[in-house]
C-alpha cells in the first residue's frame, strides 16, 4: 500500500471515529460514502446502536464488530465490494 493511499484510508477512518463519538448515545450512525475499507473498533461499544449504514464504502466483508451490537435491527451494506457472505464468519440470522 502506497503512502499516499495510507493517508487517505487514514483520514477515512479518523471521519469514521468522529461521527462514531458525535453518535454514541445515537440509534443510528450513518457511515456511508467514507470509502472505509474497515470499521474501526469502536463500533462494538455501541450496543444501543439499531441502524448501522456503511452503504457506499469499500469493505470486502461484514466486520465481526457486527455481533456485538445486539439492538442492530438494520445493516445497510449496499454498493460496497462485499465477498460471497458464505465466506464471512459472521452469524446471519
Amino acid at each position: 500500500m502506497s503512502l499516499k493511499i495510507f493517508l487517505q484510508q487514514h483520514e477515512r477512518i479518523k471521519e469514521a471515529r468522529k461521527r462514531i463519538k458525535e453518535d454514541y448515545f445515537n440509534r443510528t450512525l450513518d457511515l456511508s460514502e467514507l470509502g472505509l475499507e474497515w470499521i474501526p473498533d469502536e463500533i462494538s461499544e455501541l450496543s444501543d446502536l439499531m441502524e448501522l449504514f456503511l452503504n457506499s464504502n469499500q469493505l470486502t466483508v461484514i466486520p465481526e464488530e457486527i455481533c456485538n451490537l445486539f439492538n442492530l435491527q438494520g445493516l445497510y451494506l449496499d454498493f460496497n465490494q462485499l465477498r460471497d457472505v458464505r465466506e464471512n464468519k459472521v452469524p446471519i440470522t
